[in-house]
């Protein structure tokens, strides 16, 4: 069975009966299939937690363009049932990290909502009990993804100890 890993430069070892190819795009394995460990890119169901401070949206939104250019036929995560449709998956991914960026954005746009805790209940509709610690680093890593490219004030870098 064989797996590609991307990397910037095309490698190969071997794990057990497993090899591992590092391409810059999706390339035929030896058994024919374009299959990708994704690790926690992506899920079937649900999202990624990508939270501040250890999380860069900015690089994971860019992590989940590359991986659906590259046209990988199946993607394996690191928790769940494999991927049989990336495309569809990537999409999905990114249209809910998108979304809720919106939400952060006209939540933050309201001057009333300058606490991280204010936008993510401006942000999030739904229960987040025994997950708003989540949300709010999630919240956060969008704020910093925000603020970087100038979308909101860059003092949100100092809020949330970026540089």
């Amino acid at each position: 069975m064989g797996f590609v890993v991307p990397a910037e430069s095309a490698d190969e070892s071997t794990a057990g009966d497993t090899s591992l190819t590092r391409p810059r795009k999706a390339e035929e394995n030896r058994d024919g299939s374009h299959r990708l460990l994704c690790g926690d890119l992506a899920i079937a169901e649900g999202s990624i937690v990508v939270g501040h401070p250890e999380g860069d949206m900015r690089a994971y939104l860019t992590s989940l363009r590359r991986v659906l250019a590259a046209g990988f036929s199946e993607l394996h995560p690191g928790h769940g049932p494999p991927i049989e449709d990336p495309e569809a998956t990537i999409r999905r991914l990114i249209r809910h990290r998108l979304r809720r960026e919106q939400k952060i954005l006209e939540a933050v746009t309201d001057t009333s909502r300058q606490e991280v805790n204010a936008i993510v209940e401006s942000a999030y509709e739904k229960d987040l009990s025994g997950v708003t610690d989540l949300a709010r680093a999630t919240t956060a890593a969008h704020l910093a993804k925000l603020a970087r490219a100038g979308r909101i004030d860059r003092g949100w870098l100092e809020r949330l100890n970026v540089s």
